[in-house]
């Protein structure tokens, strides 16, 4: 009887488990799917690729096709920018500052410019040429175009 008990806790615990996980992660890809990517109305490319965008972001790709310097800004730490993060670089918060801080200690790249909100953001990329940034679905995008979303 015991035994039975022990493996009727087992499944219960296990599927409350597997129901939590499912809906975290649910909510997590959510929350990534309302992340736009803008970019200076003045640059060539009207779409990037995922692999694009994390090559960018991760400091591999310093120039647009007709040859323009990209300038790559983000968020400080909030909802947006984990969100970007997680859909579009793969990585946790930490990871990608961990990520940047090795690649200043080594001298193979400058932490990218942030922001610490949405407005400031997008009024920046739209008065830099070469400019790229995210913002949330939601915002204001006024003088950008969105790239990828």
């Amino acid at each position: 009887m015991n035994s039975k008990r022990v493996i009727l806790s087992f499944m219960v615990a296990s599927a409350a488990v597997v129901f939590l996980f499912q809906n975290t992660f649910s909510i997590s890809i959510a929350a990534a799917a309302d992340v736009d990517i803008i970019c200076n109305k003045s640059m060539t490319e009207n779409t990037l690729h995922r692999s694009e965008i994390k090559d960018i972001f991760l400091g591999k790709k310093s120039k647009w096709s007709d040859g323009k310097k990209i300038v790559f800004v983000t968020l400080k730490e909030s909802k947006v920018h984990n969100a970007f993060l997680r859909k579009f670089i793969g990585k946790t918060a930490y990871q990608y500052a961990i990520y940047w801080k090795k690649m200043v200690f080594t001298g193979k790249g400058s932490l990218p410019r942030s922001f610490t909100n949405e407005k400031d953001l997008v009024d920046f990329v739209a008065s830099m040429q070469g400019a790229i940034g995210y913002v949330s679905s939601e915002t204001t995008k006024e003088g950008v175009k969105i790239i990828s979303r």
